[in-house]
């Protein structure tokens, strides 16, 4: 079982909060794979160098958890390469200084997990500070035409023997 900690659940009043784009649209929309009901961010990335959404200010301590989970629905025929960026507190904002991942979403459902041992591990002559995450970044590269994809409850997992949720 899994303890977790939703960072985005869309279609919630707090979740938009939190949610910003970059050469992006981001509406609350139905999906065939939405948790939440049936709510899930239809994210439109449009052509541009690094289109994508941020979570600003997500909950900061991640020190407890073991990953960082991300549902995603690729509805294209083909691959979606998308990256996922994260930085604490601290960031300098060099490349080296923050976790970068290059991800392939298949079409289609799919849940891709990170764990947060690499996160902490990803930035050079120093440790990410799980405790104070600031920011995370999910976006393409030199995209030439517009991409569309859909997501929701985007969390933190925790691997325990016992079933509990925590909003």
């Amino acid at each position: 079982a899994h303890a977790f900690t939703k960072l985005i659940e869309c279609g919630s009043h707090w979740s938009s909060r939190f949610l910003s784009t970059d050469n992006a649209n981001i509406e609350f929309s139905q999906s065939p794979f939405a948790v939440n009901a049936n709510s899930a961010c239809k994210i439109t990335l449009l052509p541009a160098a690094y289109p994508g959404i941020a979570i600003d200010e997500p909950i900061a301590d991640w020190a407890d958890y073991d990953f960082l989970v991300i549902p995603l629905f690729n509805p294209d025929n083909k691959t979606l390469a998308l990256t996922v960026r994260i930085h604490d507190a601290g960031h300098n904002q060099d490349y080296i200084d923050r976790y970068n991942l290059r991800i392939e979403f298949p079409p289609g459902a799919s849940e891709f997990r990170i764990a947060l041992d690499e996160i902490k591990a990803a930035t050079a002559g120093r440790k990410m500070n799980l405790h104070r995450i600031a920011g995370i970044f999910l976006f393409a590269t030199e995209l030439e035409q517009a991409k569309t994809f859909y997501t929701d409850n985007i969390r933190l997992e925790k691997q325990t023997g016992e079933s509990t949720f925590n909003d």
